[in-house]
């Protein structure tokens, strides 16, 4: 939505240490145990401007109006409110399974199913699962049981069509909730968007339209890539260009961390509207 003012300003203040974060050229600030990012700028009922911030601090930390400073046009803005936003969250975690990771199957399956298991409540999760073809596994819920099952049902086979699995998974992700609910997409992969003779690529769609699929639809993309037969820079690319992040797991124990770290995360994130 178009911004009245181009030099709306926000500072957080009383934490770790003192960031700046202007919207329309740097929504994400990060620090040592603290990041921040601007989801949303709602200017429909100018001018009152709304503004839904995601914050994450390392350890649970309570945030009011004395931690948010506000300037337009480098003049202070006095008045405003600070309160916590509580926005529905999606995720949905699209797995390999690919025939190069047949052996490591066991384990992927045993660490998403504790992601899942540990995720905040408030948060629904879905499962969708890429090889050859993309499927979805579990639309999101918040039905526990109902997607360890879900899990326990991957096969392994055939190729990996990457880029289709972040294309649908956006597409799934944008037919759910409402248009202001938060949604994540945490892609698990261990290797290249390719077909099963490693001779081209397996995916109909390409990295271009996946990612502009991700932008198109306000999608954060998580790539995590799982041994040494990975791709960094387009995962990073993927994350980048999304808001997400990119992870690498050098085997089985270190992507169950990666995991428990994710849902960490989650956990700690808050969502603050300021108006």
């Amino acid at each position: 939505m178009a911004m009245h003012s181009k030099n709306l300003r926000v500072r957080m203040i009383g934490l770790l240490l003192a960031v700046l974060a202007v919207f329309v050229a740097s929504p994400v600030v990060r620090a040592d145990g603290f990041a921040t990012r601007i989801l949303r700028v709602d200017s429909a009922k100018f001018p009152l401007i709304n503004v839904l911030i995601k914050v994450f601090t390392s350890k649970p930390t309570t945030l009011g109006s004395d931690n948010f400073k506000v300037a337009e046009d480098n003049a202070d803005v006095v008045s405003f409110s600070v309160r916590a936003g509580k926005p529905v969250q999606y995720v949905v975690l699209a797995l390999d399974r690919s025939s190069s990771i047949e052996a490591q199957m066991p384990e992927v399956k045993q660490a998403a199913a504790s992601f899942v298991n540990t995720m905040p409540a408030r948060v629904k999760a879905g499962v969708m699962s890429f090889a050859s073809d993309v499927e979805i596994n579990h639309k999101c819920s918040d039905n526990r049981q109902s997607l360890l099952q879900a899990i326990e049902k991957i096969r392994p086979y055939g190729g990996t069509s990457l880029y289709d699995v972040i294309f649908d998974g956006c597409e799934l992700l944008a037919q759910t909730g409402k248009r202001t609910d938060l949604k994540t997409l945490v892609v698990l992969t261990d290797g290249k968007d390719s077909n099963p003779r490693g001779t081209g690529p397996m995916s109909i769609k390409s990295l271009p339209e996946a990612l502009d699929c991700a932008k198109k639809h306000q999608i954060n993309v998580f790539t995590i890539g799982l041994g040494a037969d990975i791709d960094r820079e387009i995962l990073g690319q993927i994350a980048a260009q999304s808001g997400g992040a990119s992870l690498q797991a050098n085997d089985t124990r270190q992507l169950q961390i990666i995991y428990q770290k994710l849902s960490e995360r989650f956990d700690l994130e808050q969502y603050i509207s300021l108006s």
